[in-house]
């Protein structure tokens, strides 16, 4: 019989388990290519053993905290954004996920991005480090550092933001005993590079006793200092010997004076505490009498070198700051004089007991009356006394926590801080030494029993300038009907703020007017207008909480806001009326904000320091109003007339205008000069300077000054440079001539001035106003010294480079997101990025100099390591084009240094190639094994029918 044709086939079920095995491998080997390739996006998500997602780094995106990440905790941001849900303190500290230091509706997209998968971590992850000694740099309390530290302590140095003493502590992250730039490029370093903060490894031995050492481990360092800082900030409670430990300068209670005294020890610039020092013992030196007088030199004692420093300011060969003159005035006088060194050298010695100025309790402790409002009467017992100066002080040191209006009467220096100053004045008013207290008004001429109103025009109803008895009067008569109130002072008469005008404001009144109360129940929260209108949602001419109730009640949809009541609303201006606008109104009112971020400068027109009278800041060419977008052209003017003028980007900050002083030098000098300081610039200036002499050039002076007596009447001093007024480039600055003034620009600082010396021509057709190679231009010169140094700088400082016999200078020209540095001799530009670049100096192709450059946000500062290469690297990478021939300008294109160093580059991790690549290879294997199993099965499978 023949044999019939076979058949193959399969079974059903061993068919769908080859399919599932088939299958299976080719996903594996779509798997093991991707690892090959770099690896599918998902890659980087982190999962818990019960496979859940969960946060790259620890404390971020969890916000919920239910230990993982899911889109609920992005509803959660979400709703604290919208404002309908807020957040807890430790939710929020979970929720800044893109680390910019602030919640908004760009955590919540990052969030859903990585529970999603479009993202494999969080940015907030990247450019955080752990906490390494402590809490040091961890400011913000977040058990973190990250960038919103960085930009704390950057806020805080710059003068634009406030730390408590806790923070202080921690923010002095090289343990020298101030909060500066230092901090801030260490900071920058350990984000960036890891680099070790030097207070971790700071250590001092115990000076006497226990004092100090707060953990009794018999050394002093950071571990002590933190325990301060957990105490001062109520994370945690010193027991009854610690605080006896800590209280380094005995002054009874744990202070920010003792961290800092604890710290001076620890990092070696103090050997002992004030605390150890017996009475007169090698000059050691005595704890003050009271309120810190005698210790000029602020090191918590009274010693012969406070004598001395008395002495050497008598005989001009010092200079006290405000604070030392007050504390050096032991006589009580008013003048520090020969006298005041003799008294501060018999106490040291024993021969006094105390200093005049020390007030003597009044008979009995009963103390005086208020000269005025109850101020001085901290204590609330109806007279200022030893008591209230006491209070203040323990209130200084933390010891005590006041209520606003025992912080109002204990203000009676009237500068807003209750100090140790305000106990000094106290104690001064008690004992006889003044009658008075600076916060006290002078009545108004002719006003007759009338007090300045507390705050802007409150009590004052008639208009009158004073608050009197008239005004309780004109209210009295109003209630009952027998009197009128004059036509637009109805708002100034509701001192007691219950939406109604009553007896209620009569009483308040004439308690004001009696002492019986310092200030208005009003005055507590309300304040003027900071720019424009913005803020006064209920239109009566300032800010209070009323105007926060306004916005809350249009939110909630119980009282919509016309439309131009809306744009007075929206504080913040990002477009929507929420309650962040209504929280900034409320901060405003209560003294807790100065400004709002709508507002384009961070105080007021009249905050600029000037002799013009009063100068108007015009942004474009219109009076200032809400903050603009952008780069825009600032100009101050007096009487029209144009004085300054610069661009300034209003998306990075606000202009700063409480620090600048504008000031101009009268005709009867027979020059004119305008001088300016403490503006801080994001490029250059012009100025427009008033002709008065026959010249024709201005001599410069482009330095920050705190005075003129540098000046020189021919331009012959450091730092001065002659410009002719031809409207050609002198090393950058350009003079035009104009009918009654001089153009100035391409100024930083200045101080400029006409000159009747003959100005010399500019430097060739070719200058057309560059400012590369450090020629002419004026900024900081630093010389490296050690083979490695670092140096703050800004743009137009100098960095001197001697190597081999030859000297080089690396001049700033330009910091933005690269560094560029122009190298002289040679003249020649290179970018530095971030992280590690190598310079080949003297052009033998091996790199020679080694910089490191940290940039600093917002690309006003960096800081730059310079180190010296023992062993010269060949590998150093050329120049992307031809070194420039050695000329007077420097060339237009930068040359970049790329980094050719193993050490970790900054902000993201190098990836891991060969991980991968071996993960993927292994992965294949697997798939390949499978399939080979797969078939095999298939073939064993088959089933031949035939005869």
């Amino acid at each position: 019989m023949a044999r019939s044709k076979n058949v193959h086939t399969k079974s059903a079920a061993p068919d769908s388990v080859s399919k599932a095995i088939l299958i299976a491998s080719a996903v594996g080997v779509g798997i093991a290519l991707f690892y090959i390739m770099g690896g599918p996006p998902f890659i980087g998500l982190v999962t818990d053993s019960a496979g859940n997602l969960v946060s790259p780094c620890p404390d971020i995106g969890d916000v919920n905290g239910d230990g993982k990440m899911t889109f609920g905790d992005a509803i959660k941001v979400e709703l604290n954004v919208s404002g309908s849900a807020p957040l807890t303190a430790a939710e929020a500290a979970r929720a800044d996920v893109n680390n910019d230091g602030k919640i908004s509706a760009a955590d919540v997209d990052v969030i859903n991005g990585y529970v999603s998968g479009a993202l494999t971590t969080l940015s907030a992850c990247v450019n955080t480090k752990p906490l390494r000694c402590s809490s040091f740099g961890d400011i913000d309390g977040n058990k973190r550092i990250s960038n919103a530290d960085l930009s704390l302590l950057q806020s805080f140095v710059n003068g634009k933001g406030s730390l408590t003493a806790s923070q202080k502590i921690l923010a002095d992250v090289n343990s020298d005993g101030k909060i500066d730039f230092g901090d801030v490029g260490l900071m920058v370093n350990h984000l960036q590079f890891s680099d070790e903060f030097p207070v971790c490894a700071a250590s001092g031995s115990v000076p006497c006793s226990d004092f100090g050492d707060i953990n009794t481990d018999r050394v002093i360092n950071y571990k002590d200092l933190a325990l301060i800082a957990q105490h001062l900030s109520g994370q945690s409670v010193l027991t009854a010997k610690q605080i006896g430990d800590a209280d380094v300068d005995g002054s009874g209670a744990v202070s920010y004076g003792d961290a800092l005294a604890v710290a001076a020890v620890a990092s070696g610039r103090s050997s002992t505490f004030s605390v150890c020092a017996s009475p007169a013992a090698a000059g050691a030196g005595k704890v003050s009498p009271c309120s810190g007088f005698g210790d000029v030199d602020g090191d918590g004692v009274v010693s012969v070198a406070d004598s001395d420093l008395i002495s050497k300011f008598v005989s001009k060969l010092v200079t006290l700051s405000a604070d030392q003159k007050l504390r050096a005035d032991v006589s009580g006088n008013g003048v520090v004089d020969v006298y005041d060194g003799l008294y501060v050298k018999q106490y040291v010695e024993g021969v006094r007991d105390s200093f005049a100025v020390c007030p003597v309790p009044a008979s009995g402790g009963v103390g005086k009356v208020s000269p005025c409002s109850g101020f001085g009467d901290v204590d609330g017992d109806g007279v200022v006394s030893v008591a209230d100066s006491d209070l203040i002080s323990k209130f200084v040191a933390g010891q005590v926590v006041f209520s606003a209006d025992q912080k109002l009467r204990a203000d009676v220096s009237g500068d807003g801080v209750v100090s140790v100053t305000d106990a000094l004045f106290v104690q001064q008013f008690v004992g006889g030494l003044r009658d008075s207290f600076a916060v006290c008004p002078v009545p108004a001429p002719g006003a007759s029993g009338g007090k300045a109103s507390p705050c802007l025009s409150f009590g004052d109803v008639n208009g009158d300038g004073v608050v009197s008895a008239e005004d309780a009067d004109l209210i009295s008569k109003f209630v009952d009907g027998t009197g009128q109130i004059p036509s637009g002072r109805h708002q100034w008469a509701d001192v007691s703020n219950d939406g109604t005008i009553n007896n209620a404001d009569v009483t308040a009144i004439n308690n004001f007017l009696n002492g019986i109360t310092p200030i208005f129940g009003v005055c507590k929260v309300v304040k003027e207008l900071v720019c424009s209108n913005y803020g006064d949602v209920d239109a009566n001419g300032f800010i209070s909480s009323a105007d926060a109730s306004a916005v809350s009640r249009h939110i909630s949809g119980q009282a919509l806001l016309s439309e131009a009541l809306q744009k007075r609303a929206d504080v913040n201006n990002d477009g929507v009326i929420n309650q962040d606008d209504s929280v900034a109104i409320i901060q405003m009112s209560q003294g807790a904000e100065k400004t709002f971020s709508i507002c384009p400068f961070n105080g007021r027109e009249s905050d600029v320091g000037t002799n013009f009278g009063a100068l108007q800041l015009k942004i474009g060419d219109k009076a200032p109003d809400a903050r603009p977008k952008g780069v825009a052209k600032v100009r101050f003017e007096d009487n029209s007339k144009p004085i300054i003028e610069f661009n300034h980007d209003f998306d990075k900050s606000q202009l700063r205008v409480t620090t600048i002083r504008v000031e101009k030098q009268l005709t009867g000098s027979g020059r004119s000069l305008l001088w300016v300081k403490g503006m801080d610039l994001q490029g250059t200036k012009t100025v427009y300077l008033e002709k008065i002499k026959a010249g024709n050039a201005v001599c410069i002076l482009d330095a920050e000054l705190n005075d003129l007596s540098s000046v020189t009447d021919d331009c012959s001093g450091a730092g001065e440079k002659l410009v002719a007024c031809n409207g050609a480039s002198h090393d950058g600055y350009v003079c035009a001539s104009e009918s009654d003034s001089f153009k100035v620009s391409g100024l930083s600082h200045s101080v400029v001035f006409e000159s009747d010396v003959p100005a010399p021509a500019p430097a060739g057709s070719g200058d057309t106003g560059g400012r590369g190679g450090g020629s002419g231009s004026v900024g900081k010169f630093y010389t490296m010294l050690a083979d490695s140094e670092n140096f703050h700088v800004r743009e137009r400082d100098a960095i001197t480079v001697n190597f081999e016999g030859q000297a080089y200078r690396f001049t700033v020209t330009d910091i933005s997101s690269s560094v560029t540095l122009t190298l002289t001799p040679g003249t020649i530009q290179y970018e530095l990025k971030q992280g590690f670049n190598r310079i080949d100096l003297n052009k033998d192709g091996q790199a020679d100099i080694r910089i490191r450059a940290a940039i600093l946000i917002p690309y006003l500062d960096a800081t730059l390591r310079f180190e010296l290469i023992k062993e010269a690297a060949a590998d150093i990478t050329p120049p992307i084009r031809p070194a420039p021939p050695a000329v007077d300008a420097p060339q237009q294109v930068p040359v970049s240094v790329s980094d050719i160093s193993d050490e970790p580059q900054p902000l993201l991790p190098k990836p891991k190639k060969l991980h991968v690549l071996y993960t993927g290879i292994l992965v294949l294997i697997v798939a390949a094994f499978f399939g080979f199993v797969a078939w095999r099965r298939y073939k064993s499978e088959e089933i031949i029918y035939g005869p």
